[in-house]
């Protein structure tokens, strides 16, 4: 048998099995991904207390603003976050789309339309947090908006969102 020939099934067999430990990390790294999103999903967030006993394991902080010329980070967590936000808006539990006709008649607009939108990835975002530190839930969420109206032709605003990670 010819040395070539040889090498040639040691290589075969080299990226067969590199290309099955491959597809094996893939899969598993699915499989933790799907685990990982059922805990963030199982999150409660609530802007009260919960009626059981639980131990805080400490603060969650989030925060999203639109300010960008260009891109912004709510634009960006909207994108990622695009299947959900539309799942939400055809239950009904997400208002549609509309267009602000303010700006016709000379009133500001500060992007009405992102306040939901930017609330549902901060309140993910911030359930994200609590896996993190092994949180089951959150209490006592809280919300601080802050308008920036100066621009002539562009209103930011900024988002914080709070609360203890139990």
């Amino acid at each position: 048998m010819p040395f070539w020939d040889t090498d040639y099934k040691k290589e075969m067999m080299k990226s067969k099995a590199a290309k099955e430990a491959a597809e094996e990390r893939a899969a598993e790294a699915k499989q933790r991904a799907v685990e990982y999103r059922q805990k963030v999903n199982a999150i409660i967030v609530t802007t009260g207390d919960l009626k059981e006993d639980y131990e805080i394991i400490g603060p969650v902080f989030f925060q999203v603003s639109n300010k960008g010329l260009f891109s912004s980070m709510l634009s960006e967590l909207i994108n990622k976050y695009s299947a959900e936000i539309e799942e939400m808006r055809n239950s009904a539990l997400i208002n549609k789309e509309r267009i602000d006709w303010g700006g016709l008649w000379g009133q500001r607009s500060v992007g009405q339309n992102d306040f939901e939108k930017a609330f549902f990835v901060a309140v993910q975002e911030l359930k994200k947090r609590a896996v993190v530190l092994g949180g089951d839930a959150i209490v006592s969420m809280r919300q601080d908006i802050d308008l920036d109206t100066n621009g002539v032709q562009f209103f930011w605003h900024w988002s914080k969102f709070w609360g203890w990670a139990v």
